[in-house]
């Protein structure tokens, strides 16, 4: 929006620090887009284009704009004098309302013997001008003018061409209405219209009015129009019929709902002040609904912001805003003005304190990392979902009845499945595992096509008919790439630590995680399977497919699939503690060790662990070999370890730390360092 900066400081009681007042507004979100030089018929002036967001539908005007400039400052303005037009005549319009949910505010009145020809003062020209608003007729000039000044959009009828009556309703398909700029509008029965004494239409309320219902220079006698439209039956109305309007950019925004009287008062002011003519009576229709209050505690204000207001403080920014406030105790209840429609939640009471009071105000203070996390720290199973989406796994919602096949094949060991007695389509039994549900949708997938498979279940099973014995489960099924095919990444099949490494991040609030390796599961590979602990409790399963059932099946490759308890998971979650970061430098070594090939490596890093070795962070292994160089019955490890602490570490400190690791390996797995 653009307006003449004279205008604006024609309206202070002393000339503004302009440079700080547009400082100002910008940060609290109005921003100023260009100020540029405005010269015409010898006027110089200066035009200023602020950026007005479509919440702030109440700034798109000179007066909305200076209770802003009042609000952030301490400067005075002088008020914009209206006064009650006194009617000459008896002449009055009949109004029938037929879309009062929709037009909850309408007003209107007759001035006859009005001159169209009149010169307006230049500077009311000038002030359209620097909006962009060209000049029409002294009439449609006026009615802008108060648009630009007060918000409220207005527009005037030619009193012979609609007559002594104007009907608001919503339109009918079929109809049509040639618009002011000579468009052709085919109507739908979503637009609400303004129509003459005959019911014919004579403008698309709020957006644009007919052509053959407008003033020209020959008009004599005008019905004038203030109303308020619901922003939802003009919103998208002007992109729906092709045309552009100041109007319809202000009602789909959102007026004052009760301005309509002073805008129409101050246009018949105007007309009659320099057009002449005689007023009538105003005719009112109002449905208006009063404004509820809004509720928020001093202290939430305080809390979210981060700031200590005083109540006095916070009530004084409210009362500059225009709210009506009253407060019980630490509660504040807030009834916006009319003229605010984005305030409706105690949030937006929040932003406003703190956008009036200065975001640059607002001492930033760092977060105290003195925390612990427990159970509170948020276990959830939509955490758990959420989790595997992101990790691109598709969640399924499968039966929890299955065919007795797959249960022998896929079910958990030593648990006899409840069985229906009306059994569905061949589902005859209750699920003991998910594992069978996510193997069957994993044949589908495949005989649909689909290569890559990533999916994962959250139900219950069913180990007896006693709620107790139904534990919740949560499994997750890996099949063929370990990433999407790419052209500047290599193919690769995934693997166990594929998988693992989806448990990994599951269970990472877990730090006593461990795998321990199983080789007496009919399910899973043998050697390539590994039951799941937090701590020393049992809580889950993780391998491959054991190749007899996944040739049983058909499978063309062997799935890499885990299985969880979920109430297990819960009822082991650890206090977590927050540490401050270090600002000092890693240090990294790394060692390599002669191991049998029997020995699981993992043993190895959980007694490295337990070692309590002074400034170590993080170890991982990142080479494992056999081969040439290395003793049958053997294989080289190859560790990597990372050293941090609150100082820079010198070379004595890490070569103790490095020679802790070599005894404690040594000692307990009789292994060699590789040099």
């Amino acid at each position: 929006m653009r307006l003449s900066l004279n205008w604006i400081q024609s309206y202070f009681e002393t000339t503004p620090n302009w440079d700080e007042v547009f400082e100002k507004l910008t940060n609290a979100g109005i921003e100023i887009e260009g100020i540029e030089a405005f010269n015409d018929n010898n006027i110089s002036d200066q035009v200023v284009e602020f950026k007005i967001t479509p919440n702030r539908g109440d700034c798109l005007s000179l007066l909305g704009l200076l209770r802003e400039i009042v609000a952030l400052t301490d400067y005075k303005i002088k008020p914009i004098e209206i006064n009650e037009p006194k009617p000459t005549t008896d002449s009055k319009v009949n109004v029938v309302m037929d879309a009062a949910s929709y037009c909850p505010n309408y007003m209107v009145i007759n001035i006859s013997g009005v001159n169209n020809k009149v010169k307006l003062p230049e500077e009311i020209y000038t002030r359209l001008s620097c909006s962009g608003i060209r000049s029409i007729s002294p009439i449609v000039d006026i009615t802008n003018y108060v648009m630009l000044t007060l918000g409220q959009p207005l527009h005037a009828f030619d009193s012979a061409k609609v007559g002594a009556c104007l009907q608001v309703r919503q339109a009918k398909n079929g109809e049509e209405l040639k618009l002011l700029d000579g468009s052709d509008a085919k109507l739908k029965d979503d637009t609400l219209l303004i129509c003459d004494s005959n019911n014919n239409p004579a403008a698309i309320a709020g957006v644009m009015g007919g052509f053959d219902s407008g003033v020209n220079n020959d008009t004599t006698s005008i019905i004038l129009e203030s109303a308020f439209f619901e922003p939802r039956i003009i919103a998208g109305r002007a992109k729906q019929y092709g045309v552009s309007s100041d109007s319809a950019y202000r009602f789909e925004r959102g007026v004052d709902t009760n301005l309509q009287h002073k805008a129409l008062s101050y246009a018949a002011n105007l007309i009659i002040k320099y057009c002449g003519g005689n007023l009538g009576e105003i005719i009112h229709i109002s449905n208006l609904k009063p404004k509820g209050s809004v509720s928020v505690q001093y202290s939430k204000i305080n809390k979210l912001i981060g700031t200590n207001l005083a109540i006095e403080d916070i009530n004084l920014i409210l009362k500059k805003l225009g709210c009506t406030i009253t407060s019980d105790g630490d509660v504040l209840n807030v009834v916006a003005p009319s003229y605010r429609f984005d305030i409706n939640i105690a949030e937006d009471i929040v932003e406003e304190v703190a956008r009036i009071y200065g975001y640059d105000n607002i001492e930033a203070i760092m977060p105290i990392a003195s925390h612990s996390l427990n159970d509170c720290q948020g276990f959830t199973l939509a955490k758990l979902k959420n989790c595997m989406v992101t990790m691109g796994y598709n969640e399924i919602v499968a039966y929890s009845f299955i065919e007795e096949k797959y249960e022998a094949l896929l079910g958990k060991n030593g648990i006899e499945a409840v069985k229906l007695q009306n059994p569905l389509a061949g589902l005859n039994v209750m699920h003991t595992s998910l594992i069978a549900d996510l193997v069957k949708s994993l044949q589908n997938n495949l005989n649909r096509g689909h290569k890559h498979v990533r999916l994962f279940e959250l139900s219950r099973v069913f180990h007896g008919e006693d709620v107790e014995l139904q534990p919740l489960k949560l499994s997750g099924l890996l099949y063929g790439n370990a990433i999407s095919p790419n052209w500047s990444v290599a193919s690769k099949n995934a693997d166990f630590y594929d998988i693992k490494h989806v448990v990994n991040i599951l269970l990472s609030d877990h730090k006593n995680l461990r795998f321990e390796v199983c080789n007496d599961s009919h399910i899973f590979h043998s050697g390539r399977c590994a039951k799941i602990y937090i701590s020393n409790n049992e809580i889950g399963i993780i391998g491959q497919l054991h190749p007899k059932i996944g040739q049983e099946l058909g499978l063309p490759e062997l799935p890499y699939l885990f299985e969880l308890d979920v109430d297990s998971i819960k009822n082991n979650i650890e206090t977590l503690e927050l540490k401050k970061l270090s600002k000092f430098q890693k240090v990294e070594r790394d060692l390599a060790f002669i191991f049998p090939t029997s020995l699981a490596v993992g043993n190895v890093l959980d007694v490295i662990k337990s070692s309590n070795t002074e400034y170590l962070q993080a170890l991982n292994v990142f080479d494992v070999y056999e081969g040439a160089n290395v003793a049958t019955g053997t294989k080289s490890v190859a560790i990597n370890f990372v050293f941090q602490a609150d100082k820079n570490l010198t070379d004595d400190e890490i070569d103790t730390s490095i020679n802790n690791i070599i005894n404690v390996v040594k000692n307990n797995f009789k292994a060699e360092q590789r040099s």
